[in-house]
């Protein structure tokens, strides 16, 4: 049976917030499957900072989406037809699989989801990529260490939710920043953080709120959102900090780039600062997804899924994320 296929395709490029007004929906016909090939119902599809990098013309790191485009995004969902090998009927798998609801794609796209390790939902947050990139940046990026103080960005977030929590169940002393008293609250209320700093004051107060919440200063910075937030945090960093450059998504959607006029520290203190991708690290996924599943059957790790209903309100799901309207990781349920 050939599924059709509703379809968001990038028709415009925004200068900034995105929204509803740069896609085009429409509902398109399935084809007849090519050796090699597999199509997908989508159940799930992650809304990520990093899709609104991909609609500039050049976003940097990773090619733009093309105007026409079936926007970029990652996507778990359920093989209903299959031509290959190893990607029978009814299993789940995850990828690059779209905006879309029924994408058809190689075989060497759709990778095998462990249901062992978790639901499909699972897979969006924990043991997807927010929580593989919070458990790499820690491990692989910073070196954690037990004992020391972690201080992460946009902490009610998808993966500052669980840089929070990953470093708590390692015996570190957690500190989040968040937009706002209510998300302050839920990363101290739902997720165990030790002190929570509202970013949404003067620089002054700010400053001042960091210094009282890491007396001893930050010996891991996890940043999510550069800018202002990142020149505020470079001010308290230890001797040998870490800084993990994850994201920047105050800077991402049009916003004024905010210039570091502190960068100095990074001299005094001796600290190393280091932006990383997790597609660079491929071969530690595995054992970071054991090792999540671990923390949550121990009661360690638990997470905040933001969900909208429908494909066609992925765009609104997006504009959401960068006016900082979402609880916890940002996604849509494919109806």
């Amino acid at each position: 049976m050939q599924n059709a296929n509703r379809v968001l395709r990038l028709t415009s490029r925004p200068d900034g917030l995105p929204g509803p007004e740069h896609f085009t929906l429409t509902d398109e016909p399935g084809r007849a499957l090519a050796p090699g090939e597999v199509r997908i119902a989508s159940s799930f599809i992650s809304i990520d900072p990093a899709m609104r990098v991909w609609m500039d013309e050049r976003p940097g790191y990773t090619p733009g989406v093309k105007l026409g485009e079936v926007m970029r995004a990652l996507a778990v969902g359920e093989v209903v037809e299959s031509r290959a090998d190893g990607l029978a009927v009814g299993a789940w798998v995850e990828g690059t699989f779209g905006l879309q609801s029924h994408p058809v794609v190689s075989s060497g796209q759709a990778r095998l989801v462990d249901a062992r390790l978790g639901s499909p939902e699972d897979y969006l947050t924990l043991l997807g990529l927010p929580g593989v990139t919070a458990h790499l940046g820690l491990f692989e990026i910073a070196g954690l260490k037990s004992g020391e103080t972690v201080l992460v960005s946009a902490a009610s977030g998808g993966v500052g939710q669980l840089v929070g929590q990953i470093a708590r169940a390692y015996g570190c002393r957690v500190v989040g920043i968040c937009g706002g008293a209510a998300k302050c609250e839920m990363v101290l209320r739902e997720f165990g953080f030790d002190a929570a700093v509202d970013h949404s004051q003067s620089d002054t107060d700010l400053n001042r709120a960091l210094a009282e919440a890491c007396p001893n200063g930050v010996d891991v910075y996890f940043d999510n959102v550069g800018g202002r937030i990142l020149e505020m945090a470079l001010n308290h960093i230890r001797d040998f900090a870490r800084i993990v450059i994850c994201g920047r998504i105050s800077q991402t959607a049009g916003q004024p780039v905010h210039p570091i006029g502190n960068l100095g520290e990074m001299l005094v203190h001796r600290a190393r600062m280091q932006g990383f991708t997790v597609g660079d690290h491929f071969h530690c996924w595995p054992a970071a997804r054991q090792d999540l599943a671990r923390l949550r059957d121990e009661g360690l790790l638990r997470t905040e899924l933001h969900l909208l209903e429908g494909i066609e309100n992925a765009p609104v799901a997006l504009g959401m994320l960068f006016r900082g309207e979402n609880r916890g990781k940002m996604a849509v349920r494919v109806l």
